[in-house]
């Protein structure tokens, strides 16, 4: 019995050409399985080297790059890339810090992509770069525009595609099959009958929450390395705060925020922006519709303290030193899609102690949640202390 009706043959006629470079071959497998069926013409190689010589040497509309490959290291592909040519570039990887997303889209990436990733973002960022290079054509006879499902995709691009997958923790890689899951399920949703595709969908939205307990883990995890595992340096509080915002602002938000002046602290840029990320999450989803939620910005006598305060119900008063612990919930009945993973304070407590700051809770009168995370205002007559490792 066939559970899936197979998809229409790929067109590699005027189809646009991807180079995939992945030492993950059964990766390469699934996003090639993924894509041709969509009208890609996709070419697999294993090795940043060979990956160079085929991109330059042949046509392809656009490159996507791993950062780790055998033989090549994906940053030094990249700058050779960029020496020579103008082919969009698409950087598909396990490293998604920062610093490591700055370094390579100042080097010329056009775009990032990291660790865990949907089949549906990978085909929009894939449009959205080889839409931004038009002036690059592969061939003077190439269709001007390629129809790609629904999507319109000019064909004045190039593609090379570097993947791999995996969490790091403590310096050590740990498999993370969330992009193969979700690629899988993008074919499954493309071959799927009527009838079939409200199972294959469920199972893509499970498959999603997964993905983002997998990325609070991580986080969690780098958190609780502590302070001689994180780099810091002087961070402005309201700066990451508009970030946290932008992050989390919904259709239906209402989040203001109260801040006359920047305020620098010495913190992990990225763990500060993702505790207040998480302390609006949290406000968003037991007490956003109560009223506004408010972040206030203030310093005093040395101190910078930013407040989360919503209007919702509280937390009973027992329960305030407990709400920071990891998986703790002050109502255990409540379901994941309400009640969240268990973690989303128990990283922002990690993150603000790994930043040397500290967290408190309390009641309002007469209702609502104020969560205030504490750090010294950094001066330059006192430099930030980094631990040795």
């Amino acid at each position: 019995m066939t559970l899936f009706s197979p998809p229409q043959s790929a067109k590699t006629d005027g189809a646009l050409r991807i180079l995939l470079i992945d030492d993950d071959r059964e990766l390469c497998a699934l996003i090639k399985d993924y894509l041709e069926p969509l009208g890609y013409a996709v070419t697999a190689t294993h090795d940043g080297r060979d990956g160079v010589e085929r991109a330059l040497a042949e046509k392809f509309h656009a490159v996507i790059l791993d950062v780790m490959l055998p033989g090549l290291a994906g940053f030094e592909v990249l700058k050779r890339l960029r020496q020579n040519s103008e082919v969009p570039i698409l950087m598909l990887t396990s490293r998604g810090e920062e610093t490591d997303r700055v370094v390579g889209l100042e080097m010329g990436a056009d775009d990032y992509l990291p660790k865990t990733f949907s089949s549906r973002e990978l085909l929009a960022r894939l449009r959205a770069v080889t839409r931004r290079k038009t002036r690059f054509t592969p061939d003077a006879d190439d269709e001007p525009e390629i129809v790609v499902g629904p999507l319109r995709i000019n064909s004045n691009g190039r593609v090379v595609l570097l993947a791999r997958s995996s969490l790091i923790s403590g310096g050590g890689l740990i498999f993370d099959p969330n992009p193969w899951l979700a690629l899988g399920l993008g074919i499954l949703e493309q071959r799927a009958t009527e009838v079939q595709s409200p199972y294959v969908h469920s199972a893509a939205e499970k498959a999603e929450q997964m993905a983002m307990l997998v990325a609070e883990l991580l986080t969690f995890s780098k958190a609780t390395l502590g302070a001689s595992a994180v780099r810091l340096e002087p961070t402005g509080l309201r700066a990451a705060a508009l970030e946290a915002i932008r992050r989390e602002t919904t259709e239906d938000a209402d989040l203001q925020l109260e801040a006359s002046e920047e305020l620098l602290v010495a913190a992990d840029p990225e763990l500060l922006t993702r505790a207040i990320a998480n302390l609006l999450r949290n406000a968003q989803r037991h007490a956003g519709s109560a009223g506004p939620i408010t972040v206030r910005l203030s310093g005093t006598a040395g101190e910078a303290t930013l407040s989360v305060a919503d209007c919702g119900p509280g937390v009973p008063e027992t329960e305030l030193t407990k709400i920071f612990d990891a998986f703790y919930r002050v109502d255990t009945s409540r379901m994941r899609e309400t009640g969240g993973s268990g973690l989303g304070l128990a990283i922002v407590k990690a993150c603000v102690d790994s930043c040397l700051g500290t967290v408190s809770a309390r009641n309002r009168v007469p209702q609502g949640l104020d969560v205030r995370i504490q750090f010294p205002i950094y001066t330059r007559e006192k430099p930030v202390a980094n631990p040795a490792p």
